[in-house]
């Protein structure tokens, strides 16, 4: 009765350790010196690019521009709505058009894309900067295009290369909002790279930048909840440990064998008869694929399953790359 007694205690103290509050929320406080700085910074830092004092009253006129009808009306409100932000932090213009057939505009979707960039005035400054996408569905073609000094210097031959790694997988798989939204993200993060003092023209591995940032912001949160994690783990190996030597101390009629003697009878073993039986043979075998160097991927561009690739375009106006999807 006293070792039940004992055992109802151990188990109910390991579920009260278990259910012991582990985690505790602290509050966040926000300095509103700190907050102040960060956004005169931030003025300053916009300033470069242009400022609010040199926007375009038409930065608020639309950029989005679907002839096919491929996106929602909330999936253009969506994009209206970014494009408008950045036109009127950065004055620079990020355009998209989707069109069935390139051939009314030019031998190519680049041609298309720099012929609608200034028919339909994408441009957010008083020069027209700006950089747009371009789908054209028929043939599945795409065209990036940079207009203005601005615009051309940031949104780089190289920098547009690197924009299609945003957009193309989303493309290839008919998710137009995705790349689309994709294309924007991408704009918009190299604008405020610039801004921030980083070269213009120049592609950066931004997702890793991002995500280190990111990390940094966080440290202190994750430290403080993994050292609450770590707490709680402690103690439920303790309650854990508490239960198992109670159990533990009830088994005493259980030893430790280190022979088989009680499974033998009295005359001890007798081995008559031996024998060697063979049953069969297994046998695996592996295909040695051939090498045969039939590939689809093309220099001068984006590689990758189920893209050709992209090429440099360069025009009085501006430049820009096209390509497939």
């Amino acid at each position: 009765m006293k070792n039940k007694r004992k055992l109802r205690l151990a188990a109910l103290l390991a579920v009260l350790l278990l259910l012991f509050p582990a985690f505790a929320v602290e509050d966040d406080i926000t300095d509103e010196s700190d907050t102040a700085t960060t956004q005169t910074e931030e003025t300053d830092q916009t300033a470069q690019l242009g400022g609010t004092d040199s926007i375009d009253p038409s930065a608020d006129k639309p950029r989005v521009f679907d002839y096919e009808e491929v996106l929602t009306q909330t999936q253009i409100d969506t994009l209206e709505e970014k494009t408008r932000a950045i036109a009127e932090k950065y004055s620079i213009g990020v355009g998209i058009i989707t069109i069935d057939d390139y051939t009314p505009y030019g031998d190519g979707a680049y041609d298309a894309a720099e012929q609608l960039y200034n028919e339909l005035d994408l441009g957010a400054s008083e020069d027209g900067d700006g950089v747009a996408l371009l789908i054209s569905l028929d043939d599945r073609d795409f065209a990036t295009y940079a207009h203005g000094a601005k615009a051309e210097e940031i949104f780089s031959d190289a920098v547009q290369q690197d924009l299609e790694q945003y957009f193309l997988d989303n493309f290839g798989n008919d998710d137009w909002y995705g790349g689309f939204s994709d294309f924007v993200s991408g704009c918009e993060w190299y604008l405020q790279h610039v801004a921030e003092g980083g070269e213009a023209g120049v592609p950066v591995h931004n997702e890793v930048e991002i995500s280190d940032s990111t990390q940094e912001d966080t440290a202190d949160d994750s430290f403080s909840l993994g050292g609450a994690f770590g707490l709680s783990l402690l103690i439920s190996c303790v309650a854990a440990l508490i239960v198992c030597m109670v159990f533990r101390s009830q088994m005493k009629s259980v030893r430790t064998q280190t022979t088989a003697n009680q499974y033998v009878g009295n005359g001890g073993l007798n081995l008559t008869l031996s024998r060697d039986i063979y049953r069969y043979t297994s046998q695996k075998r592996r295909q040695i694929p051939r090498n045969d160097n039939n590939n689809n991927s093309t220099g001068g561009g984006h590689g990758g399953a189920g893209f050709s690739g992209s090429i440099s375009h360069t025009s009085s106006s501006g430049h820009g790359r096209s390509g497939k999807f």
